[in-house]
């Protein structure tokens, strides 16, 4: 039993509820399925890895995978950039980065505090 809210039950991390969620959702046999910030509980190998396999896993159905993370985008066959609540554009990752784009520059922002 997960949780503490089942007696004898096991506490998890948050990575691994992450995972857990990751997995049921995978392991579904829904035509679409959305994702929130999959890899926001993983270590950088364990992300890499995932979406290594991301394309064999999801079997040809459609996915919607929200992230702020360029590491994760960058397997996307399209992606769309939002800036207050509105698409400001899309296109592929080699599409984006060969321009002007508010994705391209997102990957030089540096934190200036």
């Amino acid at each position: 039993m997960l949780g503490k809210w089942f007696p004898g039950g096991t506490e998890l991390s948050e990575g691994q509820w992450y995972r857990i969620a990751l997995a049921r959702a995978l392991y579904s046999n829904a035509d679409l399925i959305l994702l929130d910030e999959p890899t926001n509980s993983m270590d950088p190998w364990t992300e890499e890895r995932l979406m290594k396999k991301f394309h064999e896993l999801v079997d040809g159905r459609t996915v919607i995978l929200i992230t702020h993370r360029v590491a994760t985008a960058i397997h996307s066959d399209y992606i769309y950039v939002m800036d207050d609540g509105k698409i400001v554009e899309s296109g592929t990752h080699s599409e984006m980065i060969n321009s002007d784009s508010v994705y391209y520059k997102s990957l030089f922002i540096q934190n200036e505090n």
